[in-house]
């Protein structure tokens, strides 16, 4: 199995997730983070039909991200796409494991 890293604009705060803007990115310290999500959000922007959502609400669509707990027992895995769906789960301190993340 291969495994991707993607990286989300978020921080955890008491166990959850908050979105970031590249504004609160740049005044959290994190320059070459913030220049790289507001390029996403000017792409994104320029595709989008609706101007009153954003990139990040896009990204946290019915708040699907930042309702999670950021701390859960356990990671569901699951296929991107394909006829024959399957899932399984690992706990998170297999997650370490993945990719050799820590």
């Amino acid at each position: 199995m291969r495994s991707t890293l993607t990286v989300l604009p978020v921080f955890i705060r008491d166990d959850r997730y908050v979105m970031m803007n590249s504004g609160e990115l740049l005044s959290e310290g994190f320059d070459a983070a913030s220049d790289w999500v507001k390029r996403a959000e000017k792409i994104f922007a320029k595709g989008t039909k609706d101007a009153d959502t954003s990139a990040e609400d896009y990204l946290n669509y019915q708040q699907k991200l930042t309702q999670q707990s950021a701390r859960p027992p356990y990671v569901v895995l699951y296929n991107k796409s394909g006829t024959n769906v399957c899932a399984g789960y690992i706990t998170t301190a297999d997650c370490g494991e993945i990719g050799g993340l820590e």
